[in-house]
C-alpha cells in the first residue's frame, strides 16, 4: 500500500546548515566525486557570468482510482522532461502507459548545455501544446520545469521525480551541496569542453541499480551530457510558487539524496509519495511514476 501525505516545511526538515560554503579552486582536474564537481560548477558560472511505502517491484498496471473518461484525457497533455545523462527515451515505458491511459504526451529533448537554454527549449515545445498542461521533470528536469512553468496558464501540475527543484536565487549545484555525497554516488570527468560524462558502469552501480542489465547499458550508449552550465545558473521565480505540485521520492536514490528530496518536497509542500527505489524509476517502477502522473493530472 501507498502512503500519502500532503508535506509540511515543519515536518522533520533537514537541517540546511550542512552546505558546505566553501570556494572552490579556479580549475576542475582529473577525476573528482560528484559533490565535489558540483562545488566546481557553482564557482565555474561565477567566473563565466516523508511518507514510506510497504510495496514491492511490481509492472505497469492501470490505477485503482476511477479512470478519467476518454474525452477529459485527452484534453490533458503530459509534457515529460529527461535528467541529465538521459534523454527523451528514458520516458518510454511511462510514455506509452499514458498514452494508453488516453493522454497526450510529449517527452522533450532538451539541449543539457545550460539552465537557460534548456528552458528556452521547453518554453517552445510548450507553445506548441494546447489545453491543460502536466510537466514532468526527473532529477535535473526538475529545474527545468520549474524555470520554464512560471506564468504559464495552461500549466496545471507539477510533478517531480526524485528530482533537484531550486528556490529562486539558488543553483542546481547549491541543491546537490546539501548532504555530502553518497558513497556510490559515480566520479565524473569533465570534458575539455566543461561537459559532464558518466562511466557506463555508473549506470548499473549508481543511477539505475535497480534496472536490468540490458536496460542500464542502454542507457549508458545512449546517455546525453551536461554542461557545468547547468548546475551554477541561478533559478528565476520557480513555477511551484503558483502552481500544486507532487513529489515521487526516491528512497535509495544514490545520486539526489533521499533527505534533500523529501526537504525539497516539504518547502514546496507537494504531495509526497515514496518509493524504495533508485534514481530511474521511470526505467524500474514505471506504473509508480504513471500513477502520480495521473494524481497530478486529475486533482481538482
Amino acid at each position: 500500500m501507498i502512503h500519502r501525505r500532503r508535506a509540511d516545511v515543519g515536518d522533520n526538515a533537514p537541517n540546511l546548515n550542512c552546505v558546505d560554503q566553501s570556494r572552490i579552486t579556479r580549475r576542475v582536474a582529473g577525476t573528482v566525486l560528484l559533490g565535489g564537481l558540483i562545488a566546481a560548477a557553482t564557482g565555474f558560472m561565477d567566473r563565466a557570468a516523508g511518507a514510506s511505502v510497504n510495496t514491492t517491484n511490481t509492472p505497469l498496471m492501470k490505477s485503482r482510482r476511477p479512470m478519467m473518461t476518454r474525452q477529459k484525457q485527452k484534453m490533458v497533455t503530459v509534457v515529460l522532461v529527461h535528467a541529465a545523462w538521459f534523454d527523451g527515451s528514458g520516458w518510454n515505458k511511462v510514455t506509452a502507459e499514458l498514452q494508453h491511459q488516453g493522454f497526450q504526451v510529449v517527452a522533450a529533448q532538451i539541449p543539457l548545455t545550460s539552465l537557460s537554454d534548456d528552458v528556452a527549449v521547453l518554453r517552445r515545445v510548450l507553445s506548441r501544446q494546447e489545453g491543460p498542461l502536466v510537466l514532468v521533470g526527473h532529477s535535473y528536469g526538475g529545474a527545468v520545469i520549474t524555470a520554464a512553468g512560471t506564468g504559464n496558464p495552461n500549466v496545471k501540475a507539477l510533478v517531480y521525480v526524485a528530482a533537484i527543484v531550486p528556490d529562486e536565487g539558488e543553483t542546481v549545484g547549491e541543491v546537490f551541496q546539501r548532504v555530502a555525497p553518497h558513497p556510490k554516488a559515480p566520479q565524473l570527468r569533465p570534458d575539455q569542453d566543461g561537459f559532464l560524462w558518466l562511466q557506463a558502469d555508473a549506470f548499473r552501480t549508481a543511477m539505475a541499480p535497480d534496472a536490468s542489465a540490458k536496460e542500464a547499458a542502454l542507457l549508458a550508449a545512449s546517455q546525453k551530457p551536461i554542461a557545468l552550465e547547468c548546475l551554477g545558473e541561478a533559478m528565476t521565480k520557480p513555477a511551484w510558487k503558483e502552481k500544486p505540485s507532487w513529489f515521487l521520492i526516491a528512497q535509495n536514490d544514490f545520486m539526489v539524496s533521499p533527505d534533500t528530496q523529501s526537504f525539497l518536497a516539504q518547502r514546496m509542500r507537494s504531495t509526497v509519495v515514496s518509493i524504495p527505489g533508485d534514481h530511474a524509476p521511470l526505467i524500474s517502477r514505471p506504473g509508480s511514476v504513471v500513477k502520480i502522473i495521473e494524481e497530478a493530472a486529475t486533482a481538482g
